[in-house]
């Protein structure tokens, strides 16, 4: 899979992405800091991939556009650790991998995680 991190995601978790074979790439590093969530939704759609972000605005935005592209993960951790990210792909990706290329929002908290296939009716 392939993956864009939002600038609000440690960039520390790529490596752990490579080692579990995933394409990843961070906004930060890539010089698009502050770049509008909108912008990074058609970046994402554009290149096929998955946004992987703490930030609440990306359902928001999906659910106005009425797309099915691109899939967002987006943590809501109390206290995101690189790890507890990494680990919860780890185990997860295979389970959602199918949601996910056919357009998912996937929230993840600390008890549960959440599919909402993509368009998202309103």
């Amino acid at each position: 899979m392939k993956f864009l991190l939002d600038e609000n995601t440690p960039p520390s978790l790529l490596g752990r992405l490579a080692g579990m074979g995933h394409e990843a790439r961070h906004i930060i590093r890539m010089g698009w800091a502050s770049t509008k969530d909108s912008r990074i939704l058609e970046l994402a759609a554009e290149t096929g991939e998955i946004i992987l972000t703490h930030d609440l605005d990306f359902g928001t935005l999906l659910a106005l556009s009425g797309k099915a592209k691109p899939s967002v993960i987006q943590f809501r951790l109390k206290r995101p650790q690189v790890e507890d990210m990494a680990d919860f792909l780890e185990a997860y990706l295979p389970e959602l991998a199918d949601d996910l290329s056919e357009g998912a929002l996937v929230t993840v908290d600390e008890r549960m995680f959440k599919i909402r296939r993509l368009p998202i009716k309103r």
